[in-house]
């Protein structure tokens, strides 16, 4: 018997280490991760629904909850692949694709539910904690979460209450019962150490007890009820958003997770993107954002009062313009590769430090950051976020590729950065996009049109080489650094025009910028750091003229 027993054990671990070997063995891409991710959480979605008799679980009005798992079930899976990398020291890519096997579990509470309570299904719920008193509160419901509370994950009825009228997460505690139970055993096998799995087992408790009392944790922060985060109307910024504070907290904890993942990944390839981002030009953008973003704040009666909420709307803004950048530099560099390689030979592509493919997919997930976080915030700084987008889109890829063609392409940034100066105005609710001073509107497609154009001087043999016809290239450095240093001061000058009334003080201000910037782009040797320094002079000159009220815009 003792025998038989043996032969099973060795059998059954041998099985296991194979399926370990599969998971660890499957093919699996950054991008279709998280598009098996979204998958498994569209079948749970519409699984609860037939589960809990929810026909409004695909009603236009519900769609926030679906961007709501998706990163709820992200920050749980990546979250559960970093944890095994750091208990087991395997490498992300290896326990990533364990974690996404796991994550196909999520899909079988509602079918538990519905088995187990004979067709009359079950309901799938948050746990609410109680208001803490005190430590001695904290750590009771700490322990609760696993053991004897109903929400508990070990809890099977009392004698008063049958297995089958557990409505209340009954397959949702079974599948997290079997994951830890797989997590456990995939660290025994990896490391064969007491003191590691228990530390594993810690950290997932501790991460799985938050993100299934998230919504306590959430009211504990701002002070609200959690009836009031579902049901009230909490900012100021944004009447309408309602139902999806918990999905806003989830975007912020995802791009650290993610950041975090990328440099366990590959550290050196993480280096090479974040030194890639051109941080001139990000700060160009968050600045044009926030330009946009205090106007629309102008508009709001000085007794409005701020929340922890309108914070977060403020933060999901920031995130989404600068994942939209990440993305626009991925497309970029892929469409440029050609003149790179002479020109820009230090930027990720050329030196091979990362391939293609793996850049095409850092630009995707960072464009689904981007969108999902502006499709938070309203439907009007989402379309916003979409035209700079596609500006981008139409500036840098084939078939059009803009950037071939001189001022034409130089327009194209302008009404990018237009529509990034919208989407900061239409962070405020009240807002509309008719309400967006039009003289405004002109006066930066004036000043982007005729003051970009300095982007191209230090690419000119790299552009030549890749058949760009940029005005460097036409003219040659010499003569071009003369007529875009004009461009420049006229770029400058003529935004006092659209102001007759406040030309007097806005003159010396593109006096000054124009000035600077016509030496920085004909000094030897060129130094693109001065010419955006005359950039952000103008802006913060526009800015101290406007807190004054010597300018209005």
């Amino acid at each position: 018997m003792r025998l038989r027993s043996s032969h099973f054990m060795t059998k059954l671990i041998n099985r296991w280490e194979g399926f370990i070997r599969w998971t660890e063995g499957l093919q699996i891409t950054v991008w279709s991760w998280v598009i098996a991710i979204g998958v498994f959480m569209a079948l749970r979605i519409v699984g609860e629904g037939f589960s809990q008799k929810l026909p409004s679980i695909l009603a236009p009005e519900r769609w926030s909850f679906f961007v709501h798992a998706f990163f709820y079930y992200i920050a749980a899976f990546l979250g559960m692949a970093l944890l095994l990398a750091f208990t087991t020291r395997e490498p992300l890519a290896r326990t990533a694709r364990f974690a996404l096997v796991l994550a196909s579990l999520i899909i079988t509470p509602p079918i538990l539910d519905l088995i187990v309570s004979a067709g009359r299904g079950g309901v799938i719920l948050y746990r609410v904690l109680p208001p803490l008193g005190g430590v001695g509160d904290a750590l009771r419901s700490f322990v609760d979460f696993v053991l004897w509370s109903p929400y508990g994950l070990l809890f099977l009825g009392d004698a008063h209450r049958q297995i089958a009228q557990l409505d209340v997460n009954y397959g949702v505690r079974l599948e997290v019962l079997a994951e830890i139970l797989l997590v456990t055993w995939y660290v025994f096998t990896k490391t064969r150490s007491a003191f590691r799995l228990i530390g594993s087992l810690v950290l997932l408790y501790v991460g799985l007890f938050f993100l299934a009392t998230l919504p306590s944790f959430v009211s504990w922060w701002s002070g609200f009820s959690v009836e009031f985060l579902v049901y009230g109307n909490l900012s100021m910024l944004q009447s309408g958003f309602r139902g999806d504070y918990f999905a806003a907290v989830l975007i912020p904890i995802v791009v650290i997770q993610a950041l975090l993942a990328l440099f366990i990944w590959h550290k050196e390839k993480a280096l090479a993107l974040l030194r890639n981002i051109r941080p001139l030009r990000l700060l160009l953008n968050l600045a044009i954002f926030s330009a946009g973003l205090v106007l629309g704040l102008s508009s709001l009666p000085t007794t409005a009062s701020w929340s922890f909420f309108d914070s977060l709307i403020v933060v999901l803004g920031y995130i989404s313009v600068t994942t939209y950048w990440l993305w626009a530099v991925a497309i970029n560099d892929q469409a440029d590769v050609v003149g790179d390689r002479v020109s820009m030979s230090d930027r990720p592509l050329p030196r091979g430090v990362i391939s293609r493919d793996e850049l095409a997919q850092f630009g995707l997930v960072a464009m689904i950051i981007s969108w999902s976080s502006a499709l938070l915030v309203s439907w009007g700084v989402f379309v916003m976020i979409v035209v700079r987008s596609s500006f981008s889109w139409l500036y840098s890829l084939p078939p059009f590729r803009l950037k071939r063609v001189p001022i034409l392409s130089n327009f194209v940034i302008g009404g990018a950065y237009l529509s990034t100066a919208i989407a900061g105005y239409l962070l405020v609710g009240k807002n509309g996009i008719t309400d967006f001073p039009g003289r405004l509107a002109l006066a930066i497609i004036w000043v982007y049109t005729f003051a970009v154009e300095f982007k191209n001087i230090k690419d000119i043999s790299g552009d030549r080489a890749d058949g760009i016809r940029t005005i460097p290239v036409i003219l040659g450095d010499e003569r071009s650094r003369l007529v875009i240093g004009l461009m420049g001061v006229a770029a400058f000058l003529g935004f006092p025009l659209f102001y007759p009334a406040s030309a007097t003080v806005l003159l010396p201000a593109a006096l000054s910028a124009g000035t600077l910037y016509y030496y920085a782009v004909n000094r030897r040797p060129y130094r693109e750091s001065i010419v955006f320094g005359a950039i952000f002079l103008f802006i913060g000159l526009l800015a101290l003229l406007w807190i004054k009220k010597l300018f209005v815009p």
